[in-house]
């Protein structure tokens, strides 16, 4: 693969293997195009480091988003990392033992409110009819509902009163209405075969869907909350999501897996609200291939439930990781009822034992069985246990309720603790990629930042691969 773009002093094409190195240095150092290739010219370590001579003058700094571009084309953005795998496998570096753990990676769009969502939405589109318009040399049929100034690309936010709740209701029942009939008017011509159209009308769609509805006076209102919301047109892709309860991503999620030496095996990234689990058997498939598969991924308990440990066992690999607690409440979660599946019986916190069960079905349709306990209305603990509207407790066994009662027992454990402890190394290597700046994304969509983990991965295999333990200190 090459670039046939020249460099600043318009000498040859810069050769992929420099440009490579270079991105390297960038993830590195977490620098931007520009001043990345200001040290190059005057900084004689990245001079050494990219093998030039003392009087390198470097190249344009386009130059690199050119062949980021190129290698997302070629899918060529993990081969540097997968030769730094290879090789840290060929040392012994990569053993049966990878722990698993996601870091959030914010995005570089800002979130945008609904009005914000809906302008900018109705912008995109309106570029694109007339792109194609201009392409086609004629509209094809589409007429504007509305002056094609109106939502010109950089008028901004509309100067109204935001402190006004009339002002703004009556300007959200107006965006929704031009939004509507922008859609239905690219629907009424033939701009709606246009594939450069259909892309921002199904966006548009998608934003009023989710953010507005009709109130029962006749009003537009805004809808709160979403599990998968679009929250910027400038990156569709990017998510509201959480890595605790109380840490908010707008983003991303980066998910590694690590030996315990340090090095970074695969990598995958995500959408912020996505599961932890959700990447896993792709990154294993990854592993396989690069014959570095584990048998067993030490985590957190975000990966210890129930279908996630089925779903590695039949992959032949273990989860150490404890059981996901129950959210906090009065009353008495599932887990402090005693389960015992070989006897077909579970017992209460006040005692009970209960062999009282019928089949049932579980939220995804697959087979369980539901225990009902009969001795709640004269029980002590009754408040504790069950509202005031219910006459007796029924306790419902997850469809793979074996693996949790396994993993609990496997908790219990003297030696747990001392496997738990195996996991440290994945938030130790997570910490220095964030200071290598993995915390945030320099680019839109989710691939780019894919290539910005797997580089930024990358340049922390090389050091782990070149520094020995002993000299090793901050990176």
């Amino acid at each position: 693969m090459r670039i046939s773009t020249t460099n600043i002093s318009g000498a040859a094409a810069s050769p992929p293997s420099l440009l490579v190195r270079a991105l390297l240095l960038q993830n590195y150092r977490g620098c931007s195009d520009r001043e990345l290739v200001e040290r190059i010219r005057f900084d004689l370590r990245y001079k050494v480091a990219l093998g030039v001579k003392v009087d390198y003058a470097g190249f344009d700094p386009s130059l690199l988003s050119i062949f980021r571009a190129r290698l997302l084309l070629h899918r060529k953005e993990s081969l540097a990392f997968e030769k730094t795998v290879k090789a840290a496998h060929q040392h012994g570096l990569i053993g049966d033992v990878q722990p698993i753990d996601s870091m959030p990676i914010f995005g570089a769009a800002a979130l945008q409110d609904t009005y914000t969502l809906i302008r900018t939405g109705m912008e995109k589109l309106l570029a694109a009819v007339k792109k194609q318009r201009d392409e086609w040399k004629g509209s094809r049929g589409f007429k504007y509902p509305f002056t094609a100034k109106k939502y010109e690309k950089g008028r901004g936010k509309a100067d109204i009163d935001w402190g006004d709740k009339a002002q703004r209701q009556l300007h959200l029942n107006e965006l929704v209405e031009d939004a509507a009939s922008l859609i239905e008017a690219v629907e009424a011509s033939k701009m709606v075969h246009s594939k450069r159209v259909q892309g921002p009308m199904e966006l548009l769609k998608r934003i009023l869907v989710q953010d507005v509805e009709q109130s029962s006076e006749g009003d537009t209102t805004i809808k709160r909350g979403g599990k998968d919301r679009i929250i910027s047109t400038n990156d569709p892709e990017s998510r509201h999501g959480h890595k605790t309860s109380c840490d908010l991503i707008k983003g991303y999620k980066g998910n590694f897996t690590v030996s315990e030496h340090e090095i970074v095996t695969s990598v995958a990234v995500t959408p912020a609200n996505a599961a932890d689990t959700a990447p896993v058997e792709s990154m294993l498939e990854e592993l396989e291939s690069r014959g570095c598969r584990p048998k067993q991924l030490p985590a957190d308990c975000a990966y210890g439930g129930a279908d996630f440990r089925a779903l590695m066992e039949t992959k032949g690999v273990e989860v150490v990781a404890k059981v996901p607690k129950p959210p906090k409440g009065e009353r008495f979660p599932k887990a402090d009822f005693l389960i015992n599946l070989g006897a077909r019986t579970v017992t209460c916190p006040a005692g009970e034992t209960t062999y009282n069960f019928r089949e049932s079905k579980d939220p995804q349709g697959r087979g369980t069985k539901t225990f009902r306990f009969t001795g709640c209305p004269s029980c002590a603990l009754r408040d504790k246990c069950i509202p005031s509207t219910e006459r007796t407790r029924s306790i419902q066994l997850h469809y793979n309720e074996g693996y949790l009662q396994k993993a609990k027992q496997r908790a219990a454990e003297p030696d747990f603790r001392d496997e738990m402890k195996r996991r440290l190394v994945v938030e130790r290597v997570q910490a220095r990629l964030q200071s290598y700046g993995l915390s945030a994304s320099r680019y839109f969509g989710i691939r780019k930042p894919l290539l910005q983990a797997v580089f930024t991965a990358t340049a922390n295999n090389i050091w782990r691969l070149i520094i020995p333990n002993n000299l090793r200190g901050s990176p």
